[in-house]
């Protein structure tokens, strides 16, 4: 699996993000084996938007960050 994390700073970087994400879509595309997490689409970005307390420092995840975060991963990886 290939996490693909929310961007740090939205429109500060947003080329750049845009293309790590296409690389890591053509990863991805390569290898059968091989799956995309895109938590940017399951969590929002740290800078724009921290009320749920998901981030420590508005960049790292809190532990209750991480525990959401390993919810989303596990619904993703075994949906029902």
């Amino acid at each position: 699996m290939v996490y693909a994390s929310p961007e740090v700073n939205p429109g500060s970087y947003s080329q750049t993000h845009a293309q790590l994400l296409q690389t890591w879509r053509e990863v991805v595309a390569e290898d059968v084996k091989t799956c995309l997490f895109d938590a940017a689409a399951r969590f929002t970005a740290p800078a724009v938007d921290n009320t749920d307390g998901y981030y420590f420092d508005l960049l790292h995840p809190s532990d209750k960050g991480h525990s959401a975060l390993a919810d989303r991963m596990a619904a993703f990886l075994s949906p029902a």
